[in-house]
């Protein structure tokens, strides 16, 4: 959607005709923000935090989001446009072979049909 109003308001126009004062934070979902929208509201909105959630809902944000400190909204690891930050604390990221066994080999072989789990504890 904010690539369809960037599109149709480059200029962010409407981010000046309407209040935007309490917005602290825009959260991406469904798949990632790309790096030209990002910048695009930052250059529009450059006090609110852009947290993307990289993948689709279910499994981004466990392994990829975006945390923010709810005291100040400041990110709490640094990234850049469009890329992904560390699993959730108490979650491990790992990829699984076609058996559902931990991959040895890192990356795993191209081609190679594969799962991605998280860990919980």
């Amino acid at each position: 959607m904010l690539r369809e109003v960037r599109k149709e308001d480059y200029e962010g126009v409407g981010f000046e005709e309407n209040d935007v004062s309490s917005l602290k934070t825009i959260c991406l979902v469904g798949e990632r923000g790309d790096t030209d929208t990002i910048n695009w509201l930052h250059e529009h909105l450059p006090d609110v935090i852009i947290n993307d959630t990289y993948f689709c809902v279910e499994l981004g944000w466990p392994i990829a989001g975006q945390l923010c400190d709810l005291e100040t909204y400041e990110t709490v690891y640094p990234t850049l446009p469009g890329s992904v930050t560390r699993a959730l604390p108490g979650r491990e990221v790992v990829i699984l072979d076609e058996e559902g066994k931990e991959c040895e080999q890192e990356p795993a072989p191209e081609g190679a049909p594969t799962s991605t789990c998280t860990k919980v504890g």
